[in-house]
């Protein structure tokens, strides 16, 4: 379709390209003729003389001419668009063409990976149906591990000794340490449930011992009192 003379020079007449006429029959998976294109292409392969004539095929498209474009006769070329299926994988929605018959053919074919903990809307070995719309939910589980403090008990001590009323510190109290791990799933990066498996206290409290008095003291209590001494005056 391409008579060129590779070994033309300047002066020489450029190399003549020889246009066929097409008529490209876009089809959808039912046979259904969805747009015809017509044009002159001087390419050789039928995706690229799709692209010259403005069809715009994917690459998962496939192709079929009448008479074979290799006989330089012009052809009518039919371009089958392979069906396109929706995939909404986590938070990202992707548009697939694949002429695969099962949903699992489909994410092999497109490399997209399960985990053993996602969750999927459709068996892997179901059918694929044109428009279908596949779900995967992204299931995510970790460890979390949290720290709590462990408020610690005052223990009270009489002491005989010690005047009622007043306290001194034996021991000064100290708060222990407990760690909590959870196991937390996320479902496309939001978090569905919070799990306690393990409680483990990592620090034991420490009391606070406090001395309080129990001494009564007793003070004196009475009456002042004064005498007055009387001076008798005697007669001379």
């Amino acid at each position: 379709f391409l008579a060129v003379n590779s070994s033309w020079a300047k002066g020489d007449n450029p190399p003549q390209v020889f246009q066929q006429a097409y008529q490209i029959e876009e089809v959808n998976i039912e046979g259904n003729i969805l747009n015809i294109y017509k044009g002159n292409s001087s390419f050789d392969t039928e995706r690229e003389i799709a692209i010259d004539l403005g069809a715009n095929p994917y690459k998962e498209d496939k192709f079929s001419s009448l008479p074979d474009i290799r006989m330089g006769l012009g052809s009518v070329i039919r371009l089958y668009r392979a069906p396109m299926y929706t995939l909404i994988d986590g938070n990202k929605s992707l548009t697939l063409r694949s002429w695969q018959k099962t949903v699992g053919a489909l994410l092999d074919e497109k490399n997209v990976v399960l985990g053993k903990d996602d969750k999927i809307n459709f068996a892997t070995n179901s059918e694929l149906e044109p428009g279908m719309e596949i779900k995967i939910v992204r299931v995510a589980k970790t460890e979390v591990i949290e720290k709590e403090s462990i408020d610690y008990k005052v223990i009270e001590k009489e002491d005989p000794n010690l005047e009622r009323g007043k306290t001194r510190v034996e021991q000064y109290g100290q708060e222990g340490v407990r760690q909590l791990t959870y196991e937390v799933i996320r479902e496309n990066g939001e978090e569905i449930s919070k799990t306690l498996i393990k409680n483990k206290v990592t620090k034991e409290p420490v009391s606070k011992i406090l001395i309080v008095g129990t001494k009564i003291i007793s003070y004196g209590t009475g009456k002042a009192s004064w005498r007055s001494e009387e001076r008798s005056v005697g007669k001379e």
